[in-house]
């Protein structure tokens, strides 16, 4: 099909709906994997500006290169060999000069020209005979991402490009969507990607529609096009006709009928039955309490502190940077609890110079384990927390713990830090961990003697617990939420937690869900954290429902054995008790 008559003609693409909302707009194509950034056709007299800006990346590559393949590298000879191997593909090759005509010739930026280059020799790569010369391809890509990695950052994109963007990429990383943050695109469509990707939960927390696992979407889609997103079907629409567009607008309309009724958000938060129910928000960055507020969240339950680690170069923030933020979290909230989660982020990202990146990052050194592993940015943490933690009251939160020595450790410095600080009778704030992984849930009963809180997260429990990577789209028919052991799990932190009278807080995406919320409460939650978008749907639900109508619907789910049984019985109950929250199209996670 050429491209005049693919430009006329309607495609229907259906996917994954993973962030609510309708968005009818222009497509902005989002290249690249690791570095993503946008193809930009430069003006002919900015060529040499943009020739510029890749000799300074290639010169800053091979400084890295020569390091590592140097006598003086702290890596044993035979790996020192493969960084000499990748220099030459820089010195020795048709590479660089390569990239440089495409700048020359088609005026692109010089990160489009690096992927354009390495996309078509990676492909002569794969299907060469030689195996050797087939391997090489990984070389390629690894060169081509440190030079990716080491260009400076471009002029900013013209704004009006954002004035309807419909963002289209093949995958989308969390550091792309906090600079999608500063343009507020209409939708983000992608080919890969799962409602747990950390890249979508940032997307509901901003309220932009997105539809994922949209086989052949780039395939199908030009930069330009007119696409409609449906956040609530999973359907996208490239090139719609103007009766598809009604139609979906209408659709989306009926959808929102059960969630229309405004709530008084100074009352109290209570089942009809009198049962209270505590909603904190998830945010990053910072939200002000009279925000929290407006939208009924009682102060802020997780504060993901990674925002202001730096993405690009791997770097922390200093203890003063982190004080200064913190402190305007703390003005900002007034006498609402805040808690902060310690530094959740892996090895990977620190771009440590180790030579085989973790096979599996999930089980590698991440969250609390990096953290102990060198725990001088720990301590810078917990004392920018220390200082900072007035007027509001700080908690601290520990991400990924496995057992009680993690816990045992990091209370130590916690102690010695609020000592060297405050003094000797100084309060220590609260320490609450997150319940992620199966040993954690196991020995539930030992850490409760020593935490002030948990959180159960519930996105990461599911995964290591059914042990579905929660980003590969090629499982995630086996990423379930009901399933009969997930449902066991939270049930049991959420009894322990009851006995031994330590609050237990439920996380993650189950929380902000209105379709779980009567589950949740049934199994014995009474704290939920969650994202601010999502607050004013799951109080609507709280304030309609029973406690005792949860309680029975909980035991029934108990007793199944599938997450299909489960989730039939949820909607069998819903329908019967629930109408007029779920009615009968729209009983959907």
């Amino acid at each position: 099909m050429n491209t005049e008559t693919q430009s006329l003609r309607e495609v229907a693409l259906t996917g994954t709906a993973v962030s609510r909302g309708l968005a009818h707009g222009r497509a902005v194509r989002l290249r690249g994997s690791k570095m993503q950034f946008f193809g930009v056709t430069i003006a002919p007299e900015d060529h040499e500006k943009e020739i510029v800006r890749l000799q300074n990346s290639l010169e800053h590559t091979k400084i890295d290169l020569r390091n590592l393949a140097g006598t003086e590298s702290p890596l044993p000879p035979e790996s020192r060999s493969i960084f000499d191997a990748q220099l030459l593909i820089l010195e020795h090759s048709s590479f660089a000069g390569d990239v440089e005509n495409t700048i020359r010739t088609q005026l692109v930026n010089a990160e489009w020209a690096i992927t354009r280059v390495a996309e078509t020799l990676t492909n002569k790569f794969r299907v060469a005979a030689d195996r050797h010369i087939r391997e090489k391809y990984l070389d390629l890509q690894d060169v081509a991402e440190r030079m990716l990695n080491a260009l400076s950052p471009a002029e900013p994109v013209d704004s009006s490009l954002w004035t309807d963007a419909i963002i289209v990429a093949s995958a989308i990383s969390p550091s792309t969507m906090v600079e999608l943050s500063r343009c507020r695109p209409r939708a983000i469509v992608t080919e890969h990607g799962g409602w747990t990707s950390h890249a979508f939960i940032m997307a509901r927390e901003m309220d932009i529609p997105a539809v994922t696992g949209l086989r052949d979407l780039c395939r199908n889609v030009l930069d330009g096009d007119q696409i409609l997103v449906d956040g609530y079907s999973g359907r996208v629409v490239v090139r719609p006709r103007e009766d598809t567009v009604v139609a979906a607008k209408s659709s989306a309309a009926s959808y929102h009928l059960g969630f229309q009724k405004d709530e008084d958000v100074s009352k109290p938060l209570a089942t009809v039955d009198g049962r209270e129910i505590t909603i904190r928000a998830n945010v990053e960055k910072f939200a002000s309490a009279d925000e929290l507020y407006q939208k009924g969240a009682d102060g802020i339950g997780l504060l993901r502190s990674e925002y202001l680690f730096d993405q690009k170069n791997g770097r922390f923030p200093s203890e003063d940077d982190q004080y200064r933020a913190y402190r305007d979290v703390a003005d900002r909230s007034s006498d609402q609890v805040v808690r902060i989660r310690t530094f959740d982020l892996n090895a990977e990202q620190l771009r440590l110079g180790v030579v085989e990146r973790d096979k599996n990052p999930s089980l590698g050194l991440k969250a609390i384990r990096l953290s102990l592993a060198d725990d001088a940015h720990l301590r810078s943490q917990v004392r920018a927390i220390i200082r900072a933690r007035e007027p509001a009251p700080f908690d601290i939160i520990l991400p990924m713990v496995s057992g009680t020595e993690e816990i045992l450790r990091s209370r130590d410095i916690i102690a010695s830090e609020n000592e060297a600080i405050r003094g000797i009778e100084a309060a220590l704030p609260k320490v609450g961990v997150m319940i992620e992984v199966p040993s954690a849930v196991i020995l539930i009963d030992e850490i409760l003697k020593i935490v002030d809180l948990v959180c159960i997260g519930t996105n990461d429990l599911v995964q290591y617990l059914l042990a579905v990577d929660r980003d590969n789209e090629s499982v995630a028919d086996w990423y379930q939420t009901l399933h009969p052991a997930v449902i066991r799990a939270i049930r049991s932190v959420l009894r322990a937690s009851a006995a031994a009278d330590v609050p237990a807080v439920v996380c993650g995406e189950m929380a902000g869900s209105p379709f779980y919320t009567p589950l949740l409460i049934g199994l014995g939650a009474r704290e939920f954290s969650m994202n601010l978008n999502s607050v004013a749907a799951v109080r609507r639900v709280v304030n309609g429902i029973s406690y005792d109508e949860c309680v029975r619907l909980a035991a029934l789910a108990e007793r199944s054995t599938s997450s299909a049984d489960t989730e039939i019985t949820l909607k069998q109950y819903y329908r019967a008790k629930w109408p007029h929250f779920f009615p009968t199209n729209n009983t959907e996670k």
